[in-house]
């Protein structure tokens, strides 16, 4: 191990990437040395800043990044720089930073209250705002069935629309995390 950690230290990025690759599943790819560093608007937005998007490079895709990967702090989440294990089980890890806005409310959505913040959420990177696995309505029709959802009263009609414009996807005070009664 002491061995590849020498090796590595010396390595470029693009070297220390395909090494990586070739070990482990999942590493996601090298980020330019230039790429700003996401800043916070407020406190207010702090949770929000968790995935700040990094201004396009030419040609490509808008990619929002997770701070702590961002800012290159990899023991934020794992065990060691090198590692891909998480420090702590990902059902307390993700709550140690984000519990208080997403579970506020008195009824809390069946993933989040299990710590499956995966299920929903890059862990890393997305080109989707808050680090979304997939776009809108087609992240919630994983789970929920749209033809069982249309069936239910206020959903008749709701075509290609977000499901968070009327739902909070993570707790509600709100049966059905309907975001107001």
């Amino acid at each position: 191990m002491l061995c590849g950690v020498v090796a590595l230290a010396g390595c470029s990025t693009e070297t220390k990437h395909r090494l990586l690759v070739f070990f482990f599943e999942g590493v996601d790819p090298p980020r330019s040395s230039s790429t700003p560093a996401p800043v916070a608007s407020s406190a207010k937005d702090a949770d929000a800043s968790q995935a700040t998007p990094v201004p396009p490079i030419p040609s490509a895709r808008v990619v929002y990044y997770h701070q702590p990967y961002m800012e290159q702090k990899c023991t934020a989440c794992h065990q060691t720089v090198f590692s891909p294990k998480p420090r702590m089980p990902v059902t307390k890890l993700c709550f140690e930073c984000h519990r208080t806005r997403i579970l506020a409310g008195k009824y809390v959505h069946a993933p989040v209250e299990s710590g499956e913040c995966l299920a929903c959420h890059h862990q890393h990177s997305s080109s989707e705002p808050h680090l979304l696995i997939r776009k809108g309505q087609a992240l919630c029709t994983e789970c929920h069935d749209k033809g069982e959802m249309a069936k239910i009263k206020g959903h008749e009609t709701m075509g290609a629309a977000l499901c968070q414009s009327c739902h909070n996807p993570h707790s509600s005070n709100v049966k059905h995390l309907v975001k107001a009664p």
